[in-house]
């Protein structure tokens, strides 16, 4: 079961979020539902090149996430 709970106590804080389809996005976690999780001020990270901007909130549905952390650096 995903941590619901915590994820809470982050919300308005950067977060990283692994999917299960082996992206990172780093951004501000601004909602968190059953489904999922919305961020905004996302990036997509890349190990081979800058991270990508991505315009608007963003949806990653709850059953894509692998894991996530809390960006305690604020890079």
């Amino acid at each position: 079961m995903f941590a619901r709970s915590w994820l809470k106590g982050v919300v308005q804080q950067r977060i990283i979020v692994h999917t299960i389809s082996d992206q990172s996005i780093d951004a501000s976690l601004v909602a968190v539902m059953k489904d999922g999780i919305v961020l905004r001020a996302a990036k997509l990270l890349s190990n081979v090149g800058p991270a990508t901007a991505m315009s608007g909130e963003v949806f990653v549905p709850r059953g894509n996430i692998a894991f996530a952390q809390l960006d305690e650096a604020g890079d």
